[in-house]
């Protein structure tokens, strides 16, 4: 089996748990990011890949972390699981930073994040 066919899968699978752990349907999430049920069966099942702006979608409906979807995913190294995820009110904010500030803001964020475990 391929790594992407396993991560589509992985990440079906979380998707699938934290949707019936907050009693949601199909319909229900098919219903609010604008697909029918039958696809969000597909999404569960890993048949279909979820897209990044589904994605987006999915997790603020169902208000969790996009991180979230990818805890203990295949394929992913310990570092790179464990890296820190970060959530800015102003995106954009940072995205407008200079290249070699962002980089500093980011590597901070990461060293507060390891400090705190």
């Amino acid at each position: 089996m391929s790594i992407e066919l396993e991560i589509d899968r992985h990440v079906g699978r979380q998707l699938q748990q934290v949707r019936r752990r907050k009693k949601v349907s199909q319909t229900e999430l098919g219903n609010a990011i604008g697909v029918t049920f039958q696809q969000v069966q597909k999404y569960e099942k890993g048949i279909n890949r979820i897209s990044a702006s589904k994605l987006v979608l999915i997790s603020n409906f169902l208000q969790i972390p996009i991180a979230y979807f990818f805890e203990n995913c295949p394929g992913l190294d310990d570092e790179e699981s464990a890296r820190p995820v970060v959530v800015f009110r102003e995106p954009q904010q940072i995205a407008n930073l200079a290249p070699d500030v962002r980089s500093a803001f980011l590597t901070l964020a990461e060293a507060v994040h390891r400090a705190r475990r």
